[in-house]
């Protein structure tokens, strides 16, 4: 069990390990957000936005320490963040409907049901007629 023992972690600074931690956990919120996005589930915007601006900082910070004391780990967290922060922030400035209405670009009365039905949730009849062009597909 090497891992958890502290001569393994004798040359990372607590900066590295705290920009490694906060790096992986806002990575996963933005990845949420993605998820939230292709699933068309309200929130994905907020979620995204909320995520995708402390991933630009935590790139920021990481890139200023590589070039500081040059060692790769900061580089390492610096290529995860943009690359996870770059996905992010493209799906954040996409409009809500637009990968939908992509995907089902073949089915324009589905999209017509599933946009009514998100502008106007409390309506029973559009989700109905939502219901039923979902069973078409």
């Amino acid at each position: 069990m090497a891992a958890f023992k502290k001569q393994s972690y004798s040359e990372v600074s607590g900066v590295e390990i705290l920009l490694a931690f906060f790096g992986g956990y806002i990575s996963s919120v933005v990845l949420v957000g993605i998820l939230f996005k292709f699933l068309y589930l309200p929130g994905a915007t907020i979620m995204l936005t909320v995520s995708v601006i402390p991933v630009c900082i935590i790139a920021i910070i990481s890139l200023i320490r590589f070039f500081t004391t040059k060692k790769r780990n900061y580089l390492g967290i610096f290529v995860r963040t943009c690359v996870v922060g770059a996905i992010g922030l493209t799906l954040m400035i996409l409009p809500s409907g637009s990968i939908m209405e992509f995907k089902h670009r073949d089915n324009p009365a589905f999209i017509k049901a599933l946009n009514d039905s998100r502008d106007n949730p409390q309506d029973e009849e559009l989700r109905e007629k939502y219901n039923e062009e979902l069973e078409k597909l």
